[in-house]
């Protein structure tokens, strides 16, 4: 079943800007690693397009948004790519994050949003630190309305701080960057082809969510109630096994330790029988057998 990817470049620069953009090239860098898993795809320029300030899928006349969302939600696996300015995420990039914000009024019958069933990466570039923070900033926003975000979804490439040098202009991808992307691409297209397919365990899972199970009898099927209770049960099978080995384990300790016990004592008490009948008793010493004795019962 092919994937298809879409990737909205978040750059403060316009397409007919005369300086290149690195966030351009990252992202073309994880296209080309996606297509190795043949997850065909294209990137497209935010600010090439009238993206009204706001929260609703179209804030009206003029408004672009409404095409770039069709665009998203069309695709598999949406790839966000922003730079770092002043620590944070572009402006545009956060503009498209608040767009995205409608998405939570828009769950269908069984409370899912637009975006479910669909991976996400976020790709950043800067030369100066904050990718992490955007990275954390990002991925929050893309969970909180559907996306799914797959191990090692992010990738990055910060320069020197107060540097000329951006990442379109290095000679080659360093080799730590192009690992990351390797990884970063090969998880979204596993986990892109898992959602698609449905066989994951949360397709299932999803059937007992609050707002679909709490639903009046006639409106849950028997195959969806049925589901529900092998995966519930399933669950709690897991849970009972692992319950079951850490007793066996405990138990088997506390065995050894009255066995220890037990022993040690029978020790001590035959070496008091000893002493006494080599005649070397003495106050003391009887007074310790009596309480070993003592012990020993």
């Amino acid at each position: 079943m092919p994937l298809t990817a879409f990737a909205l470049n978040c750059s403060l620069k316009a397409s007919n800007d005369r300086e290149k953009s690195s966030t351009d090239r990252l992202l073309a860098d994880v296209l080309a690693a996606l297509m190795q898993y043949e997850v065909k795809g294209e990137i497209v320029r935010a600010l090439s397009h009238d993206i009204k300030p706001g929260v609703l899928s179209d804030m009206g006349e003029g408004d672009d948004w409404p095409k770039l969302r069709k665009k998203i939600l069309a695709a598999d696996i949406f790839v966000l790519g922003l730079p770092i300015w002043l620590g944070q995420p572009s402006s545009v990039a956060k503009r498209v994050l608040e767009r995205m914000d409608a998405f939570l009024d828009e769950t269908d019958d069984r409370g899912r949003m637009p975006a479910a069933g669909k991976a996400a990466l976020v790709a950043i570039v800067g030369n100066e630190d904050g990718a992490h923070h955007c990275h954390a900033e990002c991925f929050q926003s893309l969970n909180d309305v559907g996306f799914t975000i797959p191990a090692n979804g992010g990738v990055y490439w910060v320069g020197e701080a107060m540097q000329e040098v951006n990442y379109v202009d290095l000679p080659a991808t360093p080799e730590k960057v192009s690992g990351a992307i390797e990884m970063a691409a090969s998880n979204a297209a596993h986990l892109a082809g898992l959602l698609k397919s449905g066989t994951t365990r949360a397709s299932r899972g999803d059937l007992c969510s609050p707002k679909h199970y709490l639903s009046s009898v006639d409106e849950v099927s028997v195959g969806n109630r049925k589901a529900c209770s092998e995966f519930i049960f399933s669950s709690a099978g897991d849970r009972r096994s692992v319950y079951t080995a850490r007793s066996r384990k405990q138990e088997s300790k506390s065995w050894v330790s009255a066995r220890f016990l037990s022993l040690f004592w029978s020790l001590h008490c035959l070496a008091v029988l000893v002493v006494l009948a080599a005649g070397l008793s003495t106050a003391p010493v009887t007074m310790a057998a009596a309480v070993s004795v003592c012990c020993c019962l």
